[in-house]
């Protein structure tokens, strides 16, 4: 693991499985970064990553839905350093295609955690979805898949 400066923790399979697409329009930090799937309640059970990563001294970057449940599950990382997104204008201009729906199924749910939010980086995120009212899925990064 030493070999890795940083660790990406990606939220949904697809955009794991596919992350090579989303380089093409996104910064990820480091030179080797270790991607790694959050995993989900089924197959591959987020705690588990988490576990793994509380082992690991590299920073964190988080690569989640631009949604509440995605800044939730970035707050939860430890060493969080940095949440993969466009610059905040372009995030911005995509969110006004977002989905309001999703949005307001998750904000509920979320707010308590959020209204707590302690990271700057997850904090300046969430600012630009708070304020559209809109959700994006992370896989917007992968319309370059045939």
């Amino acid at each position: 693991m030493a070999q890795h400066d940083w660790i990406v923790v990606v939220e949904n399979w697809e955009c794991f499985n596919d992350i090579h697409l989303a380089a093409d329009s996104l910064t990820f930090p480091g030179q080797n970064p270790l991607v790694v799937w959050r995993g989900d309640n089924d197959s591959v059970r987020a705690d588990g990553m988490l576990a793994m990563l509380r082992n690991l001294k590299q920073p964190v970057a988080a690569f989640v839905d631009y949604d509440p449940s995605g800044m939730v599950i970035a707050r939860s990382l430890p060493r969080l350093e940095m949440v993969v997104a466009p610059p905040h204008d372009a995030l911005k201009k995509m969110m006004q295609s977002g989905l309001v729906e999703r949005y307001m199924d998750q904000i509920a749910g979320c707010r308590s955690v959020l209204e707590q939010i302690d990271v700057a980086c997850v904090t300046a995120i969430w600012g630009v979805i708070r304020l559209s009212g809109r959700a994006l899925p992370q896989e917007v990064f992968l319309m370059g898949k045939n």
